[in-house]
């Protein structure tokens, strides 16, 4: 081999060298932008989570002493009552939650249903939907889980229907909660919003309470 042909070699090795090192560094770049992308967006969701329950149970500090007067509420649903009776939730969640625009209103009688079917107030999941998420409008993308059920610093959980949503918290509040005693708002509070029972003095109760009776009061403007 020629000193000619030496020196070509060692030209092409330098540029096939030089363009291994380009690409590595190229794909490194993407992997890296990719990553830190999907890293942004889960503590974005999380933080917009966060900030939105912030939101919704700041509403005590203005209304604290309008409505709290009945504490704690019963959560007992009388499934023995008559059909017109039992029609009426459904006709009430369903305007309701069509007047607050909340993307649950296509699923209400799923909602209403699951929670006959274990034997809870369908008022309960609704208020807890509106402390929670503001009715599922503030909440992770495509989550349907308005309840903040399974959603704290460790993860979030989110469900793929509303529907699988609802069959899952409706159950988990029958099985975890009132079975275990924990008949009212407070006292599901304790567990369910922990925080809230020991530092906001009892706000998520308070939330939960308020939006239940104004669903009564709502049911009762529209016989």
């Amino acid at each position: 081999m020629t000193i000619i042909e030496i020196q070509g070699y060692i030209n092409s090795m330098r540029t096939a060298f030089s363009f291994l090192a380009t690409f590595s560094i190229w794909l490194i770049s993407i992997v890296l932008v990719i990553a830190s992308a999907l890293v942004f967006q889960s503590y974005r969701a999380k933080t917009h989570y966060q900030n939105t329950s912030n939101e919704v149970l700041a509403f005590e500090s203005s209304q604290e002493n309008a409505f709290y007067s009945t504490m704690p509420v019963s959560l007992n649903f009388n499934l023995s009552e008559e059909y017109y009776y039992q029609d009426i939730p459904y006709l009430t969640i369903k305007d309701y939650l069509i007047r607050h625009k909340s993307p649950m209103a296509e699923s209400a009688e799923f909602l209403v249903d699951i929670a006959r079917e274990n034997e809870l107030d369908p008022y309960l999941l609704v208020a807890i939907a509106q402390c929670e998420s503001n009715l599922g409008k503030k909440m992770p993308v495509n989550c349907h889980n308005p309840f903040g059920w399974g959603i704290h610093s460790k993860g979030t959980l989110c469900f793929e229907t509303w529907e699988k949503g609802y069959q899952k918290v409706a159950q988990g509040l029958r099985e975890k909660y009132l079975q275990k005693g924990l008949n009212s708002i407070e006292e599901i509070m304790t567990k369910y919003n922990y925080d809230s029972w020991q530092d906001r003095e009892g706000s998520w109760a308070k939330c939960v309470t308020k939006f239940v009776s104004e669903l009564q009061q709502y049911n009762l403007n529209n016989l």
